[in-house]
């Protein structure tokens, strides 16, 4: 991310119609979807399944998927309940 754009970044600064702030105010939605807001597995857009078809047999695999809109409002277990839940799914597909 160039110099400027990462200060702009979750600013208010971003709030002008600049193409370098509708930049910044993406990267920033991206960060933040990464970081706090994903996706159930098999809900997005990843190939999860061709990703395991590739992996050897006994590999373990943990799954890291930060919700925190839904804990907040739902709590910690119900996030994970729908998780699971999502990654049974994908893996009797």
């Amino acid at each position: 991310m160039p110099r400027a754009a990462s200060r702009l970044a979750c600013t208010s600064e971003t709030r002008s119609k600049s193409r370098l702030a509708k930049t910044a105010v993406s990267n920033c939605w991206l960060l933040h979807t990464g970081r706090a807001e994903r996706l159930s597995p098999g809900e997005g857009g990843i190939d999860i399944r061709g990703i395991l078809r590739h992996m050897p047999p006994g590999v373990p695999v943990a799954l890291e998927v930060p919700m925190t809109a839904m804990s907040a409002a739902e709590g910690a277990e119900a996030v994970a309940r729908r998780v699971r839940q999502a990654a049974g799914r994908l893996l009797a597909a």
